[in-house]
């Protein structure tokens, strides 16, 4: 029986690469005009009603800004101005490993957005949570040491996400100025 099974499969399979080869083969004496470009396709099963809309396609791109792509925070940022919406992420791409000194992110005041602090296996961050404005510090040792000192030091504007439909914003742009 299993024999039969084999036989079955490779006749099968050799109808269906028939079947694909005739799709193929070319003739100079064809006419191109007579081929429809959809002939030989499978239907996918999809429908036009399963296409965005247009409605759904004029709304904020990502949708929540959770899900885009952080912004990167780095010592270029030092004295600057940091631009986020509510929900927003960025992280910080050039801090010193935490080795023997520990490198400490501080936002006051609290609630406007939340620091995640550096570890051996991730960066440090910032999300924000609340319209308003905060300075985060970045701190070379914990803030109350003696020898700590600050390496650099930004101040973020926080926003509400802009509302969606025409003319609202298309992308997360350049946040960081």
């Amino acid at each position: 029986m299993a024999r039969g099974m084999k036989a079955l499969a490779l006749v099968s399979a050799l109808a269906l690469g028939a079947g694909i080869l005739a799709g193929c083969s070319s003739s100079g004496s064809e006419d191109p005009s007579a081929l429809s470009s959809t002939a030989a396709l499978p239907s996918t099963g999809v429908s036009a009603s399963a296409l965005p809309s247009a409605a759904a396609t004029d709304s904020l791109v990502g949708g929540d800004p959770s899900t885009w792509t952080p912004v990167d925070l780095s010592a270029a940022n030092d004295g600057g101005k940091v631009k986020l919406v509510v929900g927003q992420a960025a992280i910080f791409t050039d801090l010193p490993p935490n080795g023997k000194k520990v490198v400490v992110v501080r936002a006051k005041p609290k609630g406007v957005v939340t620091v995640t602090q550096q570890t051996d296996t991730t960066n440090a961050g910032i999300q924000a949570v609340a319209p308003g404005k905060a300075t985060v510090n970045v701190w070379q040792g914990t803030p109350k040491a003696k020898n700590s000192k600050i390496l650099y030091s930004f101040t973020v504007k926080v926003t509400e996400v802009p509302a969606t439909g025409a003319g609202a914003v298309a992308s997360p742009s350049a946040s960081a100025q």
